[in-house]
């Protein structure tokens, strides 16, 4: 089973992103909800059969506990039984990579409209990623033959299931100015729910290769521009060595306390309204995995200052939380 974690998109770096090396991009809407994964194996037959999982664990799991992702897609009967007929037809395993938004899904879930629902941004099978506008032309693995087989785009994949793609808000080259320019605008999403939060921010955008290309690791390129009230860091000033307090106070930012937060809500250990101890870990730990510059300032300033720095960053911090 190739249930895999989507990997993390990064954030965008302007004209030195990777997105930048394609010829062509496209451009969808951030949808701030719970990361959600919807696996068919080969010979599925009915809802009963797929795998649900979160950002990082699966529902058979011990520590799972976010059930309203298997809810919110079987609510439409259609949608899985679709599902399972496409893994029947292509003879391959699908995974669908989405995210579960609505009232009650994350702070502004409400912007969405009253009913949980998914929304897919990303497609693989069997190890091969779906572009979002092309349809994807392999060799059959199924047999010893030189015959290919073809892989709907992920624009046809939404609408065969039937399913709600993550709005389309630019097709075209890469364009530093343009991705700009479509981040301060409403929820597109939101709008066509018909909520009455029209004029709702929307998180921010994703840009992705079309067709979808793999970088040396394998990973899709693709980057994040977010909204820069969600923003989970701010961008470093030019030729300016930090110390590790402006160090910590320019990455960790109310937004990454948020994520961290939603991540030990989704594996269960946020109980009882967690711990300002368990999230300084937690954040500290996302720092470390995800800003180039913290070994820069590891072998700088040493290991521990660094940490003590991001420490004191999130308790000061830690009052807004409650607040979103």
């Amino acid at each position: 089973m190739s249930l895999s974690v989507f990997p993390k998109i990064p954030q965008y770096r302007g004209e030195a992103d990777a997105v930048h090396t394609v010829r062509s991009v496209v451009c969808l809407e951030k949808i701030d909800g719970a990361n959600t994964r919807v696996h068919a194996r080969r010979g599925a037959a009915s809802a009963s059969d797929l795998v649900f999982g979160g950002r990082t664990l699966l529902e058979h799991e011990a520590a799972f506990c976010q059930p309203f992702l298997r809810e919110a897609f079987v609510a439409d009967a259609r949608a899985p039984l679709r599902l399972c007929e496409l893994v029947a037809e292509l003879g391959r395993e699908v995974t669908l990579y989405g995210e579960t938004c609505g009232r009650g899904v994350q702070a502004q879930g409400h912007i969405y409209g009253p009913r949980p629902h998914f929304v897919l941004f990303a497609a693989r099978s069997e190890g091969a990623w779906l572009s979002f506008g092309a349809p994807l032309v392999i060799d059959d693995a199924r047999d010893e033959s030189s015959a290919t087989i073809t892989l709907p785009s992920l624009r046809e994949l939404a609408a065969r299931l039937g399913v709600t793609l993550a709005p389309e808000l630019y097709a075209g080259a890469p364009d530093a100015a343009r991705f700009a320019g479509l981040v301060d605008r409403p929820s597109a999403h939101a709008q066509s729910r018909g909520t009455r939060h029209t004029d709702a921010a929307q998180e921010g955008i994703v840009v992705w290769s079309d067709p979808l290309r793999l970088d040396g690791a394998g990973r899709p390129i693709v980057a994040k521009l977010k909204d820069p009230r969600r923003a989970e860091a701010l961008a470093p000033d030019d030729g300016v060595d930090e110390e590790p307090e402006a160090f910590a106070a320019r990455v960790v930012q109310l937004e990454r306390l948020r994520h961290a937060r939603q991540h030990l809500e989704e594996s269960g250990r946020w109980q009882g309204g967690g711990s300002l101890e368990l999230l300084a870990r937690r954040v500290v730990q996302d720092v470390a995995r995800e800003e180039a510059d913290y070994g820069r300032q590891i072998a700088r300033a040493g290991k521990g200052p660094v940490r003590a720095a991001l420490e004191r960053r999130v308790a000061a911090l830690w009052p807004g939380l409650a607040e979103t």
